[in-house]
């Protein structure tokens, strides 16, 4: 990508940028099928991401606001399992900024991670799941007044305006394309597919951080008994050790203390445990912009963060692990048809989004996993007793 776009000799930002969103939008030069997510805010920025989310580029339309000769740009690298952040100026020439600015640290964190609201399924009309965005309620414009009229005004100016000309905004089966009209197609559901496709992803990465972590090395049977959702971990023993564990591990940090926490409920213990399996300096596994122990864990509509993981950690482990007897894998297809038989054929499979979801994120039956709870719960035990 630095070397097409650096090779553009443009004398002007409009012309600049125009030229890039071409390459991105009708020649596909930098990633497939991009699409657009709006923000509905002041900032008059627009969110560009490929079909599978791995590249995401964000730049805004109005030369009053700031930061409008530049570029930030989200790239996931499916070899290292990281998320690599840059800004792309371009005024008086193409600049590049380094890798994870200090800039994009400050919300990102240090081992950057997407930010994105979760979908917390609702039928009712006035929930907001994306504040700010369009497509906030269900991913419909219609649904909600002010959106509605802000929308038809964006699409009646867009084909004139010297970037947003080369979005992609006409499609047969909608009027409101990327949009539609409900919560059900996601072909035309662009905030909540973006939240599925960086929660998948983003599942990968913690995963790969997890199994390298000193804590999951020493306790890795008790890490997945959590993992898997057995009741064991919900017994008071499994409580005690992994307060034991906080305390020895972070005695010195009286401002992040257990106390101040608790393990009162799902949310808490899951902030506390992420703590142990991936560090202080984490506040990752949900893509809140400020977490914190009450947040309710990222959710998709159909899973949440933590069971994506999970899957992810169990695909990590060696084909010959015991655990792998009762791993078995789901297409996309069983995991929707979950929610409602045949809800994947209807609405997930049309537009290839569904054939997407099973190329970027493992899942797996997760009642049959539970029947190895009983088995991990004897390792996880012998653990203990071994390493205290």
């Amino acid at each position: 990508m630095r070397a097409r776009i650096s090779g553009y000799d443009v004398q002007g930002q409009t012309r600049e940028l125009s030229e890039v969103g071409e390459l991105q939008v009708a020649g596909h030069a930098l990633a497939d099928a991009l699409e657009v997510g709006h923000r509905l805010d002041r900032v008059e920025a627009r969110d560009l991401f490929g079909e599978s989310a791995r590249l995401i580029l964000t730049f805004n339309g109005n030369p009053d606001q700031h930061k409008y000769h530049e570029m930030e740009v989200m790239q996931y690298r499916e070899n290292a399992k990281v998320f690599e952040m840059h800004s792309i100026s371009f005024k008086d020439g193409v600049r590049f900024s380094e890798k994870n600015p200090k800039v994009c640290e400050t919300c990102h964190g240090r081992d950057p991670r997407p930010i994105w609201s979760s979908y917390e399924y609702s039928l009712l009309e006035d929930v907001e799941h994306w504040p700010g965005m369009y497509g906030s309620i269900h991913d419909a414009p219609v649904l909600n007044p002010v959106e509605k009229e802000a929308y038809i005004r964006f699409r009646a100016t867009a084909s004139k305006h010297s970037r947003y000309r080369f979005l992609k905004l006409d499609h047969p089966e909608t009027d409101w394309y990327p949009f539609g009209f409900g919560p059900n197609k996601h072909e035309f559901r662009p905030n909540n597919r973006l939240g599925n496709l960086l929660a998948r992803l983003n599942a990968q990465r913690v995963a790969a951080g997890l199994v390298r972590n000193p804590f999951f090395q020493r306790y890795p049977h008790s890490v997945l008994l959590w993992m898997l959702q057995c009741p064991e971990a919900e017994q008071q023993a499994f409580v005690d050790f992994i307060k034991r564990s906080y305390d020895r591990e972070y005695a010195d940090l009286s401002h992040i203390a257990l106390d101040r926490y608790g393990t009162k409920s799902i949310e808490q213990f899951a902030f506390v445990l992420e703590k142990l399996v991936s560090g202080l300096d984490v506040y990752t596994w949900n893509l809140s912009m400020e977490p914190s122990p009450d947040d309710p864990r990222f959710f998709t509509g159909i899973v949440t963060i933590d069971e994506l993981v999970a899957a992810a950690v169990l695909e990590l482990l060696p084909e010959d692990h015991w655990l792998m007897a009762y791993y078995r894998p789901w297409t996309q297809q069983q995991l929707y048809d979950t929610f409602s038989s045949g809800y994947y054929a209807a609405n997930v499979a049309p537009g290839g989004v569904g054939a997407t979801y099973e190329k970027i994120g493992p899942f797996y039956d997760r009642e049959y996993a539970r029947n190895a709870c009983g088995r991990l719960a004897e390792h996880a035990q012998e653990e203990t007793d071994a390493r205290g």
